[in-house]
């Protein structure tokens, strides 16, 4: 109120955003009028198609008005990455020229990030987003699923384990969302000891309806059906960034040659998670593999540098650091041992994201990208000093024991 003071006494005649003050388009004044009109016509559209011979009519979502009253003209992707490649830029000149006058350590710098937030996980520092619904259409290929809808005992869209607590020995979890496929192969075992036979997932809607076997499936899948729920979050979903580069179809093949992460994921797949310098090790041998399958380093740390330096590959085409790794480790078993792990429990117990890869700065929570700072604010190696004569012991190198380089303002002989 203080800030934007008090809505109800403006007294303009324009269409207003009252958090914001964001004026809309006469336009949009206009469709106001008429918005509550065209949401019935959408309602009795939908209601008729209730009263017709298709079933599925009634799974299918109510096609939304789409009409933006305050728009906002998205910031620009292009001058963001220009920015960030400028910035990239600058520091490897910097690096090329401190190099001649200092003995540079290659392996500290790669221990860094070149922002603060890395480049293999995000976009600009928001999540790096990848298409989650590869991985039904992977598990479908592991089965034969069948051409018309099986039969059921109760059809659901939610409550899976209170239907068979109730005796229902056949269930149909009507979904369209990867997460729900993932989460079921994960909880059936808990279901067929309460005495269900067989779960299907009805998955997609309209004409891409199909239903997958979930009782088969994890027949198929064996011990990687326990570890499915780390494995979708560690790969990316909804709230945890994915890999550039790196989809769902990469990320199962790398775990076809990497036996050894069949573990981890299922350890971290269960409540409560813990994960210790072994599993992170394992991850990162996961990691460098799914990156570059000839690479013959044991953590991302080495192998960025040598995929880097010796493969030439650009910096956003290798892995996350070691640091970076850790912190999304950690949101991925919070999000798949923490919550997803207790999807069948009617009082699950809670921890504060605090403590897994993320932080609350007011009301909001943002993600920990890495404990280490970028290379441009740690590496001494990259220090100059503004001395406008020769150095004395207030220069910043002089304080390091480094010589000074080209790029440093004093007079002394490089």
């Amino acid at each position: 109120m203080k800030d934007m003071g008090n809505p109800f006494q403006e007294e303009s005649r324009d269409l207003l955003s009252l958090d914001t003050k964001d004026i809309a388009h006469h336009t949009a004044a206009e469709l106001i009028g008429t918005h509550l009109e065209k949401c019935k016509v959408r309602f009795q559209e939908f209601m008729k198609g209730l009263e017709g011979e298709e079933e599925s009519t009634f799974y299918e979502p109510i096609k939304k008005n789409r009409v933006d009253f305050f728009r906002q003209v998205p910031a620009s992707v292009d001058s963001s990455k220009q920015k960030v490649l400028k910035e990239d830029c600058q520091l490897f000149s910097k690096l090329f020229i401190s190099c001649q006058s200092r003995e540079c350590d290659l392996k500290e710098f790669f221990r860094h990030e070149n922002q603060s937030h890395p480049a293999a996980l995000s976009d600009g520092g928001k999540l790096h987003t990848c298409q989650k619904s590869h991985l039904t259409t992977i598990l479908e290929s592991q089965v034969t699923t069948p051409e018309a809808e099986p039969d059921a005992d109760t059809i659901i869209i939610d409550g899976a384990a209170h239907a068979t607590e109730a005796g229902s020995k056949v269930i149909m979890v009507k979904a369209s969302d990867t997460d729900v496929v993932v989460i079921a192969v994960s909880v059936l075992q808990a279901l067929q000891e309460l005495g269900l036979q067989q779960l299907w997932v009805a998955f997609g809607q309209g004409q891409h309806l199909r239903w997958v076997p979930v009782h088969d499936l994890c027949c198929t899948l064996a011990e990687k059906s326990k570890g499915m729920l780390f494995f979708h979050a560690f790969t990316g979903c909804d709230v945890i960034s994915a890999f550039r580069g790196k989809g769902k179809k990469s990320a199962w093949q790398t775990w076809d040659v990497c036996d050894e992460a069949s573990g981890v994921f299922s350890k971290l797949s269960q409540y409560p998670p813990v994960v210790d310098d072994e599993d992170l090790k394992t991850l990162e041998k996961f990691v460098v593999m799914m990156y570059d399958r000839s690479s013959t380093a044991e953590g991302v740390d080495d192998a960025r540098l040598d995929m880097f330096s010796r493969k030439q590959r650009p910096y956003e085409a290798i892995p996350p650091t070691r640091s970076a790794l850790k912190q999304h480790v950690k949101r991925a078993a919070y999000q798949a041992g923490c919550i997803w792990s207790q999807s069948t429990v009617r009082q699950p117990e809670t921890q504060t994201p605090a403590n897994w890869g993320w932080t609350k700065k007011g009301d909001l929570w943002q993600i920990v990208w890495t404990e280490l700072s970028p290379i441009a604010e740690s590496c001494q190696q990259l220090t100059k000093c503004g001395c406008k004569s020769e150095c004395c012991s207030r220069c910043k190198c002089y304080c390091f024991g480094l010589t000074c380089t080209a790029l440093c303002s004093c007079r002394c002989e490089v």
